[in-house]
């Protein structure tokens, strides 16, 4: 059973993976087509486009197709099928008349009309989903939280100082990483991200330290460090250069709702359950996870 949650908890952490079409209007009926489907999800998901501007398949699956196409984009929708069976989004990017606009493709509206599209930010949404999906953040946040409500004293501030410390600090390496001015390797970042969570459960079970005193330092470092990967995330996109920053904007904007609303959650949570050996259990529950989710990003670094 526990090997099971292991499994579900690992296949779930750091996941964003929507699909993604890029329009580009070569002049007025020529356009050129990028489609991007996940692996396990090329099966599922259908593409539908406006008369004449379907791709032919290829002989054998691939990660990226490319095609173009003389058609009329705007005298139909493009939609996709099959997105309530795998339970993601589209991304849409139509390059046109020298402007670039985002769309998102979803359960609920799985189809834009391109002549009047209804304009949607869809990096928001895509920043709100990467919180909820990427359970290595989640279970970070949860940790920060029961750190903090150890000492009842100004809990307020030292809740505000400690979420500001995190956004700030990851903000700075998201926006730097996605611009280009630092690199550094995925999987490592991987690797380091579960760590800091299990170091946070040390520190947590040990119960002093500096992560007791001014837990907005740990905080801070810590954010650092998972800045890398939300911008690993949003790489997965891949967006054109010119709209990235817009994308990182909206999708750090997500990425705070997120937190703050997974803070507020816990934090209630905390206040209402105030048995030590309740918080025992989610703290050695998250060591678990996290064990788990070093030794496996670890060896991938070396050996995968």
């Amino acid at each position: 059973m526990m090997g099971l949650f292991l499994w579900v908890m690992a296949a779930f952490a750091h996941e964003l993976d929507p699909a993604v079409l890029i329009v580009q209007q070569q002049d007025e009926v020529h356009y050129s087509f990028s489609w991007t489907v996940p692996k396990e999800n090329q099966e599922a998901l259908t593409l539908q486009l406006p008369q004449g501007c379907h791709n032919h398949r290829p002989t054998s699956p691939v990660d990226t197709q490319y095609w173009s196409a003389n058609c009329d984009l705007n005298a139909g929708t493009i939609g996709v099928d099959g997105l309530g069976a795998v339970g993601t989004d589209v991304v849409v990017v139509l390059h046109r008349q020298g402007r670039q606009d985002h769309y998102l493709l979803s359960m609920e509206n799985p189809s834009l009309q391109v002549a009047a599209p209804k304009k949607i930010q869809p990096f928001w949404r895509l920043g709100f989903q990467h919180i909820f999906e990427g359970f290595d953040h989640v279970l970070f946040l949860v940790g920060l939280m029961l750190v903090l409500t150890e000492r009842r004293q100004e809990l307020a501030r030292r809740v505000v100082a400690t979420v500001s410390a995190f956004t700030v600090a990851h903000s700075v390496t998201l926006a730097a990483t996605v611009l280009g001015w630092v690199i550094v390797p995925r999987m490592a970042v991987e690797a380091v991200i579960a760590g800091s969570i299990l170091f946070l459960v040390v520190e947590v079970r040990r119960g002093k330290g500096v992560l007791s005193t001014r837990p907005w330092i740990v905080a801070g470092v810590c954010g650092l460090l998972h800045g890398f990967g939300f911008a690993g995330a949003l790489f997965e996109l891949g967006l054109p250069e010119e709209g990235i920053l817009s994308s990182l904007l909206f999708f750090n904007l997500g990425i705070e709702v997120g937190q703050l609303l997974v803070a507020a959650c816990v934090l209630m949570l905390l206040s209402w359950f105030k048995s030590s050996l309740l918080r025992t259990g989610v703290a050695s529950t998250i060591g678990v996870v996290a064990s788990y989710w070093t030794v496996q990003r670890v060896f991938l670094v070396f050996f995968g």
